[in-house]
């Protein structure tokens, strides 16, 4: 997984959020621009794997607006992409500045 899965999440830990709504989360914390062909597929992902939950939030004259949460597998598979960080992503800027700043939520052990 990469860097930007590692932001989605992150900001997922605010809170529930709609897609744009997150990502305006992320651009407005970090700089960078979340684009929805890697929003979403990382959304479907994580729900697949249980690390989110969606569901569908009534709007009055437009299709239901989908809201995303966090689960604990979610809190789970964060705390292991920060914590496993090989040489290679290392060396990458954009990898290694993702989880310096999410270093906090590493656990001691």
């Amino acid at each position: 997984m990469s860097y930007v899965e590692i932001l989605i999440l992150r900001r997922l830990r605010s809170g529930p959020a709609h897609g744009y709504e997150l990502r305006k989360r992320v651009e407005q914390t970090t700089g960078f621009v979340l684009h929805n062909n890697s929003l979403y597929p990382a959304l479907r992902r994580f729900e697949e794997a249980g690390a989110v939950t969606k569901t569908a939030e009534p709007q009055q004259g437009r299709p239901p607006r989908l809201v995303y949460t966090i689960t604990d597998v979610g809190h789970e598979l964060l705390h292991d992409m920060l914590a496993d960080l090989s040489a290679d992503q290392a060396a990458d800027d954009s990898e290694f500045l993702a989880r310096l700043g999410q270093f906090s939520l590493i656990s001691s052990a």
